[in-house]
């Protein structure tokens, strides 16, 4: 028994730091040592005199006009729409010689489409050949200065995508892409009505829905709800 108590009272450890102590250290332990970077100095180049690279002032109109994004296409449509058409307000009467003005712009952009579609969609040609809902597409950007498209987001993107562009020019399209979806997120159904009817105004003007066909009206405005 007394032989038992002495087993279980024996420490090991105790031995090996009598021995590990009585030995010196011929090498040091291996330490990790950081070494953080200095405080970072900031200054404000501007407030000492420091002359940037380029300026807006050293910049002649050319440049300025060269560095801005240019689209023609939408060019041209502005200008089509200029030539021919002054805006309607809703407390404007509808006469006919406003319609006659609509009338006019509508082929005049028709015109433009055709030429930039190819002599391949030489079968829609002409504008008079054009049934009333096939001309309603190009009454609306003459109305408004906007396509219609085929989903409600692709009418709230374009909208969304013309104001940024005129007022910062210089946005990316992976931003405007970015900004569009998280504006439509935070649309409720009842704001996404406008967009919704834009864009079954469009399938109407394909022909793809009949307007009078109160069930396929229904079908689809229940899927973008």
């Amino acid at each position: 028994m007394e032989f038992l108590c002495k087993l279980l009272c024996f420490d090991d450890y105790k031995k090996l730091a009598e021995a590990s102590s009585s030995q010196p250290m011929d090498t040091f332990s291996y330490t990790i040592r950081h070494k953080y970077p200095k405080r970072l100095v900031t200054y404000d180049a501007e407030e000492l005199g420091e002359r940037r690279l380029i300026r807006s002032s050293d910049l002649s109109q050319s440049l300025l006009s060269a560095m801005q994004p240019v689209c023609p296409k939408k060019d041209q449509v502005k200008d089509v729409i200029s030539k021919c058409w002054q805006p309607i307000y809703p407390l404007d009467e509808l006469t006919k010689g406003r319609l006659a003005q609509l009338e006019k712009c509508g082929k005049a952009l028709h015109k433009s489409t055709v030429e930039e579609l190819g002599p391949e969609h030489t079968e829609s040609s002409n504008w008079d050949g054009l049934k009333p809902m096939q001309k309603l597409s190009f009454f609306w950007q003459a109305l408004t200065g906007h396509k219609l498209r085929s989903t409600p987001y692709a009418n709230f993107k374009q909208i969304i995508r013309r104001r940024y562009l005129k007022s910062r020019p210089q946005v990316c399209e992976r931003r405007l892409r970015v900004l569009a979806r998280r504006y439509w997120l935070c649309l409720s159904s009842k704001d996404r009505v406008p967009f919704n009817l834009q864009a079954l105004l469009y399938h109407v003007s394909t022909g793809d829905v009949d307007p009078f066909d109160h069930c396929a009206v229904r079908v689809l405005l229940n899927r973008w709800r």
